[in-house]
């Protein structure tokens, strides 16, 4: 693995020596399962480099891990995980069935959401970034500015008395640049990521056990999924080339990606924005504008945010960091219409009483201040650009014989169809899954299957693994010798 994410900060604060800090934080994460076993970790010189300390200090910690059984070296290839945490272990107990609430029965008969393999040499999976161009550099600049202020403020036992950027005020910033949208920080509510946004969302706008939920088809998996444990009524409506093909419906909720809707990438046309909002107008009804990447994904119909055009107070927007940071930084944010900004302060005072924005928390509020946030977007605005264009040449060159590329404007990925049957294709993914190449599984996005699609995502490849990765992939489908429309 190139690049490995410890909250270095936080452990040089407990520690005094910093081989002490690395060791702990190295073991924390492979005991936690945050690096699993079998995956390589970085050079003692890039790690040295990257949290800024001694080659010497990374030797010793390796050599420490090593002699506990956790690392072991594999000459001429590196340093691997050796250790995984089993609880096989420790005496099973008979365990008594436990009664759980209607919601929480409902959860137990929901399918999880599968993990990808992403240890894979080469893979396609959706969900990742190119961390390669991430700036490292201002993010540490950021991460060291907080920690220097949370240790004084600590120090001299004074909380309140330096300024500090607020996060909420950042968030705030941004949506007026990037969506024209004037809002007050009293509106956003920070959450940890949207599906748990959404859970509180649905509790908090309608009655599960009698109001029904639109939501697009195809859509996000994980937003179905929560809707279904509320036991909610779901609904579900097309999606063109216009976004959702919206007509009223006896709901009280409407989930849509108005912007860049996932997976096709479309934005929702501003006539039917409009009928959208005399239709919740009418119900009394809300809708909850889930934004995912949309300042990498900008269409031009975006301009006119959702929310932007409410003039009754039914939208609620929510957003992530997860996609334009790093995967690994769960934080979101939830903003609300002035009309509900008292509750979104109860909120604020029922799930953070002290109202202290964590180092994380402060440390993106920095970043965000000094335009780090905006220059990195900006950037990886034109790497995306510049990828998609390069992938989907390759894509074709290699693999159009059993994919057809879909329209698509998503930054980081493309949508095709599998150009033979149902069978074909679940043949085709469960042999190349089999032979180390794969892709995320479109279809389970889509309420109704009746063609078979796949997501090819590019954001976490180089121009040279982008290719090497699709030739493999054309191989093991030459080889399955599965026909489909465009194989003779």
């Amino acid at each position: 693995m190139s690049h490995i994410h410890l909250s270095m900060d936080s452990y040089f604060y407990r520690y005094a020596h910093k081989y002490e800090a690395l060791y702990h934080a190295l073991y924390d994460a492979i005991l936690s399962g945050r690096i699993y076993k079998g995956e390589k970790l970085p050079s003692s010189r890039k790690l040295a480099e990257y949290y800024e300390i001694s080659r010497g200090t990374v030797n010793q910690v390796y050599e420490m891990l090593i002699a506990e059984g956790v690392l072991e070296t594999i000459k001429g290839s590196g340093t691997y995980v050796s250790f995984t945490f089993s609880s096989s272990s420790t005496l099973k107990k008979d365990l008594l069935p436990v009664s759980l609430s209607e919601v929480g029965e409902k959860m137990k008969r929901i399918s999880s959401i599968s993990r990808p393999d992403v240890n894979q040499p080469i893979h396609f999976h959706i969900g990742l970034s190119d961390m390669d161009y991430f700036p490292y550099k201002q993010w540490r600049r950021s991460l060291r500015h907080e920690m220097g202020k949370m240790e004084d403020e600590i120090k001299f036992s004074n909380m309140n008395s330096q300024k500090f950027y607020s996060l909420t005020t950042e968030i705030a910033k941004h949506l007026r640049h990037y969506h024209g949208l004037d809002c007050k920080n009293e509106q956003i509510v920070l959450v940890e990521d949207t599906a748990q946004s959404l859970f509180m969302l649905l509790q908090l706008l309608i009655n599960v056990k009698e109001d029904s939920v639109v939501m697009e088809d195809p859509g996000y998996l994980g937003w179905e999924k929560v809707v279904l444990a509320t036991g909610a009524q779901l609904k579900r409506l097309c999606v063109d080339s216009d976004g959702m093909q919206f007509k009223e419906l006896d709901a009280k909720l409407a989930i849509v990606n108005a912007d860049c809707h996932f997976p096709t990438g479309v934005a929702l046309s501003l006539e039917r924005k409009k009928r959208m909002l005399q239709w919740a107008d009418k119900q009394e009804a809300f809708i909850i504008d889930a934004q995912y990447g949309v300042e990498l994904c900008y269409d031009e119909k975006s301009k006119n945010a959702l929310m932007m055009l409410d003039q009754s107070s039914r939208v609620i927007m929510t957003g992530t960091f997860s996609l334009t940071m790093m995967s690994s930084m769960k934080l979101g944010y939830i903003v609300f219409p002035e009309a509900l900004i008292d509750i979104a302060n109860r909120m604020k005072h029922l799930f953070d009483a002290c109202e202290r924005e964590t180092f994380e928390q402060r440390a993106l509020a920095h970043f965000m201040n000094t335009g780090d946030y905006s220059r990195h977007l900006n950037h990886m605005q034109r790497i995306y650009h510049h990828k998609k264009a390069l992938f989907s040449q390759l894509f074709q060159m290699y693999c159009s014989q059993w994919f057809k590329v879909l329209p698509n404007n998503s930054a980081t990925f493309i949508l095709t169809k599998w150009n033979g049957d149902t069978a074909s294709y679940d043949e085709a993914m469960k042999i190349c899954e089999q032979e180390g190449t794969s892709w995320t599984d479109a279809n389970l996005i889509y309420f109704e299957r009746k063609e078979s699609y796949a997501s090819f995502s590019f954001a976490h490849l180089n121009e040279q693994s982008m290719e090497k990765g699709l030739i493999r992939l054309a191989f093991v489908l030459g080889k399955i010798n599965i026909k489909t429309e465009g194989v003779l």
